[in-house]
């Protein structure tokens, strides 16, 4: 008889052993799964497709495309005596890649990076010597993009297009009114023929990021040792870049 409770008391501890061990290992697999699939969310989310302005307009449909006008105002004339006296950070670099491009709101924002040249000025704890990451306002997204997160977008806008069309349609919002800062485009052209063609950047710090000061007239194209002028459309001398 005491035989039989020892054997029955073993079989009973054995399967609790068994479903404890199985318990352990599901839980282990669906940790796993869960972790996978919050890196497979995260690559997805902040796997941004960047679109040349250029492209878009070159071989997208005018009816499928959407223009975000800018109207700039400024706290002071965007001069380039201004600009350096304001801004936070001052260099000259190359174009290195736009990592990511998002519409917080109506206004549609590029985060681009540059290869540093020569910094002129840094009043700032941000080394900047090597690189420089920085918001600029101006980007393409697709529709869909756009709309998808953004709390500005009213509910009468945009449904006479179905949801499953709207991959076809672009929002654009340009980076400056002359088409010198589509960057994308411009590092495709550059690699054949005036490679790392550099700019001046006049950058500010908000909230620990860095913003192009002024809109479009905080990057400006070099040339000949001149810097490029918006509103003469012409390479213009300035001391700045001899400094």
């Amino acid at each position: 008889m005491n035989n039989k409770k020892v054997i029955i008391s073993i079989i009973i501890f054995s399967i609790i052993c068994i479903i404890s061990a199985t318990a352990w290992i599901i839980s282990i697999a669906s940790n796993v799964d869960m972790k996978t699939a919050n890196v497979d969310k995260s690559i997805v989310e902040n796997n941004n497709t960047n679109y040349s302005i250029t492209d878009i307009k070159n071989n997208i449909e005018p009816d499928k495309i959407f223009y975000m006008e800018s109207e700039a105002s400024y706290a002071y004339e965007p001069t380039l005596e201004n600009l350096y006296e304001k801004s936070d950070i001052v260099l000259i670099g190359s174009f290195n890649s736009n990592l990511k491009t998002y519409a917080p709101g109506v206004a549609i924002h590029t985060i681009t990076k540059f290869d540093t040249s020569k910094v002129l000025k840094n009043n700032t704890n941000i080394n900047v010597n090597k690189t420089v990451t920085f918001d600029r306002i101006g980007g393409a997204l697709k529709l869909s993009e756009y709309i998808n997160g953004n709390d500005t977008i009213r509910p009468d806008e945009f449904v006479d297009i179905p949801a499953q069309a709207r991959n076809e349609y672009y929002v654009i919002q340009e980076y400056d009114p002359n088409d010198k800062l589509d960057l994308k485009t411009e590092k495709n052209q550059a690699s054949k023929s005036v490679p790392n063609q550099e700019y001046i950047l006049f950058l500010s710090e908000r909230n620990n990021q860095l913003v192009v000061n002024s809109y479009y007239h905080g990057m400006r194209e070099i040339k000949d040792n001149k810097l490029y002028d918006y509103n003469t459309k012409s390479f213009i001398a300035s001391n700045l870049i001899t400094k």
